[in-house]
C-alpha cells in the first residue's frame, strides 16, 4: 500500500529538485528568455489567429501536447520488465528530454515569430 506513495513522493521529489537545480539554470544560462520580450500574439494580434491567451490555458495546451512518447513507452517498459525501468524512464525522460525540447521549441518559434 504504501509503495504507490513512496513512487509518487519519490516523482514529486525529483521533479523539484530538477526544476530548481537544472531547469532555472539553463533557462538562464544558455536559453536567456526574456519575459519582457512581445511575442507574436501580441505584435500580430488580428483576434482571429493571434490573440494572447490565458496562462492557464497555455499551460493546458504545454500539456496536452507533452503527452506523447514519454507516458505511453514508461508502462509497456513496465510491463516488459517491471515498475522500476519505467518508472526511471518517465522520470528521467521529461526530466532531461520532455520540457527541454518542448521548451527549445516554443522559445526559438517565439523568437523567430
Amino acid at each position: 500500500m504504501y509503495e504507490s506513495l513512496i513512487v509518487m513522493l519519490s516523482g514529486i521529489i525529483v521533479y523539484g529538485l530538477v526544476y530548481q537545480l537544472y531547469v532555472k539554470w539553463f533557462d538562464r544560462n544558455i536559453i536567456q528568455s526574456d519575459p519582457t520580450r512581445l511575442t507574436p500574439a501580441h505584435t500580430y494580434m488580428d483576434g482571429v489567429e493571434f490573440f494572447p491567451s490565458n496562462k492557464y490555458v497555455m499551460l493546458g495546451w504545454h500539456w496536452k501536447s507533452i503527452a506523447a512518447l514519454g507516458p505511453v513507452t514508461g508502462p509497456a517498459l513496465a510491463i516488459v520488465w517491471g515498475w522500476v525501468p519505467g518508472f526511471l524512464w518517465i522520470l528521467i525522460g521529461n526530466s532531461l528530454l520532455g520540457w527541454l525540447h518542448d521548451y527549445n521549441a516554443i522559445v526559438t518559434s517565439v523568437r523567430s515569430e
